[in-house]
């Protein structure tokens, strides 16, 4: 299923269901099991704005900048000094869930 969010900018996700398991009342759901790349910085300009940042990474230039972000909205080095395209963590993705999704069944 495609999930789109960020209407103007028109950013979409892939969402696939690999199995449906039977619920077990100790587990948090949802969960993640994989994934790939780091998510988009804030503003970047929807997919186009991100490709055109992944061409230029590492830039220390405002260039590449689309759409509705500008220089004021980045910090000295455009926001980017942490940032790495290619990370993904499935446990921090994870955590995430659990922290604004999850719950426990208690049996």
């Amino acid at each position: 299923m495609l999930y789109e969010y960020d209407f103007g900018d028109q950013w979409e996700h892939e969402i696939r269901v690999e199995a449906k398991l039977e619920r077990k009342d100790t587990k948090i759901y949802p969960v993640c099991i994989g994934g790939a790349r780091a998510g988009p910085p804030e503003d970047i300009g929807g997919p186009n704005g991100y490709y055109g940042l992944l061409d230029r990474l590492p830039a220390d230039s405002y260039g590449w900048l689309s759409g509705d972000a500008d220089e004021d909205d980045f910090d000295d080095d455009g926001g980017l000094s942490d940032y790495d395209a290619e990370r993904f963590s499935r446990h921090e993705v994870n955590a995430a869930l659990k922290h604004e999704l999850g719950s426990v069944t208690e049996g």
